[in-house]
């Protein structure tokens, strides 16, 4: 999963399809979702990214996140399917992606 500033972030918008979990440096739950990405994010053909809540504070302010990790699936640029908020597990996270995408 790469880490993407602001800028980048708004580059990948034009992705149709994305998934962008947020996170800090410090938060142990926003590292478990990591390890969990990282296990199933080869199973889908489409982009996983985190950004950095503290590094880049407006972008998850814009999107309402509240509390770390918030994962929120973007499709054709805007907000897709369900905002999971909290260490999910790998078969909630592939079942939120799927019914998103299809």
């Amino acid at each position: 999963m790469k880490v993407v500033n602001a800028e980048e972030f708004e580059q990948l918008l034009t992705k149709d399809k994305l998934v962008v979990v947020f996170g800090a440096t410090w938060c142990k739950p926003c590292q478990a979702v990591e390890m969990t990405v990282s296990q199933i994010e080869d199973q889908f053909d489409f982009d996983f990214v985190k950004i950095d809540v503290d590094a880049s504070t407006p972008v998850a302010q814009k999107y309402g996140v509240r509390g770390v990790p918030t994962i929120i699936m973007f499709k054709d640029g805007k907000p897709a399917g369900d905002v999971l908020v909290g260490a999910q597990p790998g078969s909630k996270l592939k079942d939120a992606i799927r019914a998103c995408f299809g």
